[in-house]
């Protein structure tokens, strides 16, 4: 769904507002939204000898990597400069994730070409122009109010509005927490994984 066709509920209440700007607002409502409750899952399978192809651009990004696997066997995700990590041993297969890059690096060096299997929370990017249909269908009031808090609290703008501002935000800020709570029960929490954060 392209963010200039999610404006329907937004435009009516943010007169004199650029069609490309109030776009703009809906992307980051978007990509707001789907990292605080990664709800939006891409699982892939990717040959590779030990070198993970970047799997983010300027339109999409990747928020995490919750598990991962190679022919059937669990790879340690980790943080960069993870302190965990000296609890693996030489063989064990571990997945370090770089952030906020998202870069990816498979240790240790496979023989061989490998299939790696990764389920990662995915976002809009910078210069994305569209979201997944689902996502509008599922969460369009949400992302409604998310854009109008945006462009509501924008200083200096013909359409600002302070109060209503802070009206929208609160209802975002509730679908957020109610999305993601829900994700969280219904996602697999995955005990073998070591995420122990850098300090």
């Amino acid at each position: 769904m392209d963010f200039l066709n999610m404006l329907k509920g937004v435009l009516g209440q943010v007169k004199a507002c650029p069609e490309a700007e109030a776009a703009a607002a809906m992307r980051n409502a978007c990509a707001e939204f789907l990292t605080e409750t990664r709800c939006m899952l891409g699982d892939d399978v990717i040959a590779t000898d030990g070198t993970v192809p970047a799997l983010a651009d300027m339109l999409s990004q990747v928020v995490d990597v919750v598990e991962a696997s190679i022919e059937g066997e669990d790879v340690h995700v980790t943080y960069y400069n993870d302190p965990a990590l000296r609890d693996l041993g030489p063989t064990d297969w571990r997945l370090t994730f770089k952030e906020p890059s998202g870069e990816l690096t498979l240790t240790p060096t496979p023989p061989a070409a490998v299939n790696l299997r990764l389920i990662r929370i995915l976002s809009v990017g910078p210069e994305a122009i569209q979201v997944a249909d689902w996502v509008w269908r599922s969460h369009s009031e949400a992302l409604t109010h998310g854009c109008l808090a945006r462009l509501l609290a924008m200083a200096n703008k013909p359409w600002a509005d302070g109060a209503a501002a802070v009206f929208h935000e609160t209802k975002f800020r509730e679908a957020i927490t109610r999305v993601a709570a829900s994700h969280s029960v219904n996602r697999k929490q995955v005990a073998r994984r070591l995420r122990v954060k850098p300090a």
